[in-house]
């Protein structure tokens, strides 16, 4: 992994939800409860704590 990362090949995961936060606030902004807007978007109820 580490040869991998100095040749720039290896990244990690991907933030799933970082790319999902306008969405997130949009639905709370819509009256959408945190745990409902986790179950549409696919992603943890945390990561909606930690988004919004």
């Amino acid at each position: 992994m580490q040869k991998a990362k100095k040749a720039g090949k290896y990244r990690g995961r991907a933030p799933t939800a970082q790319r999902r936060k306008a969405e997130a606030q949009e639905l709370l902004r819509g009256g959408m409860s945190k745990r409902d807007i986790a179950a549409t978007l696919g992603i943890s109820e945390r990561s909606v704590h930690r988004i919004t």
